[in-house]
């Protein structure tokens, strides 16, 4: 009983959210304006904290060292909570759809190595870098749209594309733009990539949850042939 008013009370909570906010931009300055996801710590919410990155910040740092990345592309950076704890030297570039997070984004953490820029992965060509990271964004969009997002950011990546993965997702469900969240396995379609050459593993995060990291240099992304992924990195 107690679970089921939850969900009606989440459902009608969404279904108001959905009609106060029209359009993609304004849900997501929404959430951000709002602190719908009430973190103390973020207003990109609890999965941006410095305790929940951990797993990704170790997986990332040795995926930078060993590979020699140069740049990185994060879309969307949200309001950068987490990134500055990498220590990354080489170039930078944080991306979101919300004006205002990026303004105070550029406002306290710009400089010649680290710049944001306004940008709906939706619709909007991306910068180009060696690493595209893509974590919990797809997550949160229609299917339609997180596809369209998704070849903007295999377009943008030279080297390697990183997006959040739940391999043990069965079936890839519908939802609108929202601050709900569900998981999606990007093997499946509509993406259908092939499976990933390695990955970051945040199941101490949350069960069942990977970055998926994809080498970009002359494979398909979306090959007829699957292979196992051969490595995990962190």
């Amino acid at each position: 009983m107690i679970r089921q008013a939850r969900s009606l009370w989440f459902s009608f909570k969404e279904r108001l959210f959905l009609r106060r906010h029209a359009t993609r931009a304004q849900r997501f300055s929404a959430i951000y304006e709002e602190r719908i996801w009430q973190n103390p710590e973020t207003a990109s919410g609890f999965g941006s904290t410095l305790s929940a990155t951990g797993e990704l910040r170790r997986g990332l740092v040795a995926l930078i060292e060993q590979e020699g990345v140069l740049s990185i592309l994060d879309a969307p950076c949200g309001d950068y909570n987490w990134q500055p704890a990498l220590g990354f030297a080489g170039h930078y570039t944080g991306v979101d759809i919300v004006p205002d997070l990026i303004a105070e984004n550029r406002r306290r953490y710009g400089n010649d190595r680290t710049g944001f820029e306004v940008v709906d992965l939706v619709e909007d060509e991306l910068p180009r870098a060696e690493l595209v990271l893509c974590r919990e964004c797809l997550n949160h969009l229609p299917l339609e749209d997180a596809a369209k997002a998704l070849e903007h950011l295999e377009q943008a990546a030279q080297r390697f594309l990183l997006v959040t993965h739940y391999p043990g997702c069965t079936a890839n469900q519908e939802q609108p733009a929202s601050f709900r969240y569900r998981p999606l396995n990007m093997t499946l379609p509509p993406f259908s990539l092939r499976l990933p050459d390695a990955v970051i593993d945040e199941s101490a995060f949350e069960a069942g949850k990977q970055v998926a990291i994809w080498r970009m240099e002359g494979r398909a992304l979306r090959a007829s042939k699957q292979e196992t992924p051969n490595g995990t990195y962190g």
